[in-house]
């Protein structure tokens, strides 16, 4: 195909060249042709050859072909993971074969707590991570899993990322490049909201101080403030955890992760927690020379198919919950629990309080904090007047 258009072209060209002095004669006085001009004629179409004898030389060389490994956060059988292959086949179609990426779920490579590490040493090309999984080394991220009473809906978390005026996903991007990873985009934003699940009912707030639960971020953070014994597992560790009892519960996201996790076959009460949706939760990460590597075109490819993940997660998991509630109460006889008036507020100052505890973290923690409070009071959502201190 790229022959034949070269071809084309210069075959054109040509033709535009014969018929111009074909033409002359008929639009000056007659004039027989000259050596000189004669061999000028010749040597253009000469030099035109010799460009198109490149051209067809270079459309045969085979393209380079990127072949990349992405290690994925979830377990297999997770719908986000179905996208996700989606993604990957999508980019695969879109760039003729050049940008080929295999995925794995979590744990299939590398362990999920070492992941990030192996993306900034290059063992593997692409990571679909949290940014709760980051606060260790990078404690900002922190509220990017939620900021306890901060957005209100999807909707919210979608305008404080990706609208022009505030495009917070910049920031992120930004920050991500000090800690050697390329942030290609989120995966949901405004997606996931956080409750967790048990496997005995609590009457109060405070009954969960007697538990031991699996959690990790800032829903981990908050909940070891109500007295709970906290501990992280990754993915693939959770659900053999909760089984043989060696934790309580666990958070994943709300109803629809929860049930993609298969928590209701081994944990029969779900405690809705107000004030915990997400802002930027998961996303995808690269390792920057292999970024680097790949020319304009396929940068582009996956910029899109990324962008499109994260629209299809927003849809799929913020818009599904209502039907995996009912399921959940209908199907699979789990109890849902929501909190009294008394532990609501409770709960919500434990949340405010944590503010100025995330922004003591780090200076960068102190400076997201404030420029998301700006943005709430741009919504209505705080005072003007307030401030952190």
């Amino acid at each position: 195909m790229k022959r034949k258009k070269l071809l084309t072209v210069a075959g054109s060209v040509c033709l535009t060249l014969v018929l111009a002095a074909l033409l002359l004669p008929a639009c000056a006085p007659a004039v027989e042709p000259g050596t000189a001009e004669i061999a000028a004629l010749q040597k253009e179409v000469a030099a035109l050859e010799k460009e198109v004898a490149k051209l067809e030389a270079a459309a045969l060389v085979p393209a380079e072909v990127f072949k990349w490994r992405m290690q994925i956060l979830l377990g297999r059988g997770e719908e986000e993971n179905m996208m996700l292959n989606r993604m990957s086949d999508m980019i695969r179609e879109a760039s003729d074969g050049r940008l080929d990426i295999s995925n794995f779920w979590a744990g299939e490579l590398i362990p999920s707590k070492e992941a990030f590490d192996a993306l900034t040493a290059g063992t593997i090309d692409l990571l679909n991570s949290s940014t709760g999984y980051h606060f260790g080394f990078f404690p900002a991220t922190l509220m990017m899993q939620f900021l306890p009473g901060g957005m209100r809906s999807p909707d919210d978390a979608v305008h404080l990322s990706l609208s022009e005026e505030w495009h917070f996903v910049e920031i992120l991007r930004d920050a991500y490049a000090e800690y050697g990873a390329y942030y290609v985009g989120p995966n949901g934003v405004g997606a996931y909201k956080y409750d967790v699940m048990l496997t005995e009912p609590i009457e109060r707030l405070d009954d969960l101080g007697e538990l031991k639960i699996r959690s990790y971020g800032m829903t981990s953070e908050l909940l070891a403030m109500t007295g709970a014994g906290m501990v992280y597992l990754p993915a693939e560790e959770i659900y053999t955890s909760v089984a043989t009892g060696v934790v309580d519960g666990a958070t994943w996201t709300s109803y629809a992760g929860c049930a993609a996790m298969k928590y209701h076959e081994i944990m029969k009460y779900y405690v809705e927690l107000p004030g915990t949706r997400g802002i930027i939760g998961n996303g995808n990460l690269a390792y920057p020379p292999a970024w680097d590597a790949l020319p304009d075109d396929l940068k582009l490819v996956l910029s899109y198919y990324s962008d499109w993940i994260d629209g299809q997660c927003t849809q799929k998991f913020a818009l599904s919950d209502k039907i995996w509630k009912e399921k959940m109460q209908e199907e699979w006889g789990v109890t849902i629990i929501t909190l009294n008036e008394e532990d609501t507020e409770k709960w919500l100052a434990i949340g405010r309080d944590y503010w100025k505890v995330i922004a003591a973290n780090s200076p960068r923690s102190r400076e997201w904090i404030e420029y998301i409070a700006e943005w709430m009071k741009w919504r209505g959502y705080l005072e003007p007047d307030w401030t952190l201190d």
